[in-house]
Formats: C-alpha cells, sequence, structure tokens
C-alpha cells in the first residue's frame, strides 16, 4: 500500500475531529450578557487603591439575576465630599453563581450626592449617593452599573463621621 493511501484513514479522523468540535469553539467564542440586581455591605474600612492614589472601598453581597449569586467588588474614589467624587479606572469586581465566575475592572464613573437623602436623628445619620460608571470584563467586553451608595455613621451636630456603608443597585456586563 502506497504511503499516500495509507495517510487517508488519518486525515479522515483529523477532519471528523474538527468538524465535531467546531459548534463547540464557536459556543465558547460566543459572548454572554449578564444582568444582575446587586445588595451588599462594605467589608472594611477604605485603603489605598492598587495604583496608589487613591482610596478603595470594597464591598460584598448578593446577585440575583442571570448568575443569581454572589458579587464582590473594591472600586477605587477618590474622597467625597458634599458634591460627591469619581470612581477611578482600576478596582475589581467579580460576579459567580451557578459555576460561572465573571471578572473585570471598573473604568470609571462618578459619585453623586441625591438630593434631599441626607440626614440625621439624633447622633444617627446618612447619606445617600447615585452612583454609576462603565466596567470591563476579564474577557475584554464592556458593561455599566449604577446604584445607590449609603452610608451610616454617627451626627457631631455638623458632620456624619461614617462608619458603615450598604450598596443597591444594578450591573450589567458581557463576558
Amino acid at each position: 500500500m502506497s504511503a499516500k493511501l495509507r495517510l487517508i484513514p488519518t486525515i479522515l479522523l483529523a477532519g471528523a475531529c474538527v468538524i465535531a468540535l467546531a459548534p463547540m469553539a464557536r459556543a465558547a467564542e460566543t459572548p454572554t450578557t449578564y444582568q444582575e440586581r446587586v445588595v451588599g455591605v462594605e467589608t472594611g474600612l477604605p485603603t489605598t487603591c492598587n495604583n496608589g492614589t487613591a482610596q478603595a472601598s470594597s464591598f460584598a453581597g448578593g446577585a440575583l439575576g442571570t448568575l443569581n449569586g454572589t458579587f464582590s467588588a473594591t472600586i477605587c474614589h477618590s474622597t467625597l465630599g458634599s458634591t460627591g467624587g469619581t470612581i477611578n479606572q482600576g478596582g475589581s469586581f467579580v460576579l459567580s453563581g451557578q459555576g460561572t465566575i465573571v471578572g473585570g475592572v471598573f473604568t470609571g464613573g462618578s459619585i453623586v450626592p441625591v438630593p434631599g437623602a441626607t440626614g440625621h436623628y439624633g447622633t444617627f445619620c446618612f447619606e445617600n449617593f447615585w452612583v454609576m460608571g462603565g466596567l470591563v470584563s476579564t474577557s475584554g467586553y464592556p458593561g455599566s452599573f449604577a446604584a445607590v451608595l449609603t452610608h451610616y455613621g454617627t451626627w457631631t451636630g455638623t458632620i456624619c463621621n461614617v462608619t458603615f456603608a450598604t450598596v443597591a443597585g444594578r450591573a450589567t456586563i458581557t463576558a
């Protein structure tokens, strides 16, 4: 038998493998958009962001939507003042549930005080902020988030000394 004829079974087997695996390769390339409602708490005191130029606040909680699981995020931001602040590039986020993990970084955003949504009762005080901005997944696809950040603290008579924070909102990311 010639060498060319002996290669025919090998070539046919290789071709069958390529045809059989082609749908799986296409499925792996097809991005999925995840839409989650998130509710969480600040998990510690602000630290320095990984780029060394801003504060980093970390949150964790539940995610309800496409994944129905959990979320965690570390957000690099400017110091918050009476006019709000900015979300800087960097930080990180992870959404996980149903055996899927979607991660990425924040691309920037804004933190704006909610008009009329601050106050104090005795020594208890609170501040509400709208937080919105962009995300990018580790696979390079864009996303966005919008939430309400609530600070809780002790009223001194002139300022709210924040000791705790919560966040509730939505995140959409493609990965």
